[in-house]
């Protein structure tokens, strides 16, 4: 005869095993609550597709005082995938300073607002896109080729995901295509 304990025991381990199953099958399809009914913070809160204009992204000569930097400007659609108003709290750049070495920069977000059609921090609303631009202040020292510049490019939300555009080329303001 099986004691009880063993069937006790057997019963926990099978309890947490599917509690482990669940909370697997819930963050891949995305589900942003709790066993308890407490909202959880999602994981991917926004999609971002760069805008389809020429001159979306680019970069141009600039200083802060007397030191030199480089003005790097991206405008973004940004789509809020989630089912709450998202804002952004800033952004990264991350670009190849040599072979082995990648730098990263913090740079600001600015969110259009379509009622009124002015840029800053507002909300971007559930199941909408807006536009998006991002500025970033870097060091001279960036590999700019041809007049080309590549980096990779991340929006942070209200909860510090970072959502990520890779391999982004940037052109030279000051050039005409």
């Amino acid at each position: 005869m099986v004691e009880l304990g063993l069937i006790s025991a057997i019963l926990n381990i099978v309890e947490k095993l599917c509690r482990w199953v669940m909370a697997i099958w819930r963050r891949l399809r995305g589900q942003t609550t709790t066993e308890g009914g407490t909202e959880a913070v999602p994981s991917r809160t926004v999609t971002i597709v760069q805008e389809s204009r020429v001159n979306a992204l680019y970069w141009s000569p600039a200083s802060m005082g007397t030191r030199p930097f480089v003005s790097v400007v991206a405008d973004l659609n940004v789509t809020n995938i989630w089912r709450k108003e998202i804002r952004l709290a800033g952004a990264l750049i991350r670009y190849p300073q040599s072979r082995w070495r990648r730098i990263t920069v913090r740079g600001d977000t600015m969110v259009r607002n379509e009622k009124t059609g002015y840029s800053g921090n507002h909300p971007i609303p559930p199941n909408t896109m807006s536009h998006v631009r991002a500025h970033f202040l870097v060091p001279v020292k960036v590999k700019r080729e041809a007049g080309h510049f590549k980096a990779d490019i991340a929006l942070i939300d209200q909860f510090g995901n970072h959502h990520w555009c890779q391999e982004l080329e940037f052109r030279d303001s000051s050039n005409p295509i």
